[in-house]
């Protein structure tokens, strides 16, 4: 008996007992964590500072699941699940749920951006930066280019190309405030600084027409011009600038 103690490698014997007791320790510490509830739900907002949706929305669609569950533990959660849940808002574009270590519940939410804002006989709408239709919001209101007419799928595309433009200019985001289309198609812009109207003609070389409209702009501000005795500004030919008092 005496041999057979000392040929056991105590060393050995020790390290496994030592594996043994972390594992169970880990085990222990691992299922513990699973069952502690989620002590909190922070909602984050990326990218715009100005929320359609609020705080308060995200967590009441995170929440939806567990309505009449007193306690949330973290293995009753599927994140995908939750995502999925948020995106029902149609303001939302984007959102990404995750667990920290201290058990809080993180939501990453970006709302998507609206170029313009659509009036129409019996609806009202805005028009996003992926051209898709989007609900107004009660939260906040969006400060807009406002269109009214004909929007349809044959010309929303081209609308979004003009409303990109004006959004990424400065002096065009500040001057134009209001789109109207014809039936036939063709624009009538309104400017928030001067008292004319300008006339676009159809949504056809919108870069150019637009770049034209700066140029006459910066003209008259040049020779100082008062272009309020101006009664309509014509873009419709790209070559020139037809003004009529």
């Amino acid at each position: 008996m005496k041999k057979l103690l000392k040929k056991i490698n105590w060393n050995n014997v020790r390290l496994l007992l030592i594996a043994g007791l972390a594992l169970f320790l880990y085990a222990f510490s691992n299922h513990k964590n699973e069952k502690r509830a989620i002590s909190q739900i922070d909602v984050l907002f990326k990218g715009k500072e100005e929320h359609f949706v609020t705080e308060t929305d995200v967590k009441n669609l995170v929440n939806k699941n567990f309505l009449n569950t007193p306690f949330i533990g973290k293995t009753m959660l599927d994140l995908n699940k939750l995502e999925g849940n948020v995106l029902e808002n149609e303001l939302i574009k984007r959102a990404e749920v995750y667990l920290t270590v201290d058990g809080k519940l993180k939501v990453d939410v970006w709302q998507k951006q609206a170029l313009g804002r659509i009036i129409q006989e019996n609806s009202t709408f805005y028009l996003d930066e992926e051209g898709q239709k989007i609900p107004v919001s009660i939260n906040f209101s969006e400060r807009v280019p406002v269109i009214q007419g004909k929007v349809d799928k044959y010309n929303q595309e081209q609308l979004k190309q003009m409303l990109e433009i004006i959004r990424e200019d400065e002096f065009l985001k500040k001057d134009i405030t209001g789109i109207s289309i014809d039936e036939g198609g063709s624009v009538l812009i309104k400017s928030r600084i001067n008292n004319y109207d300008i006339v676009f003609g159809r949504l056809e070389e919108i870069d150019r027409k637009l770049k034209n409209y700066k140029a006459f702009v910066e003209y008259t501000m040049h020779d100082q011009i008062d272009v309020n005795s101006y009664k309509t500004i014509n873009l419709k030919f790209t070559q020139q600038v037809v003004c009529t008092k």
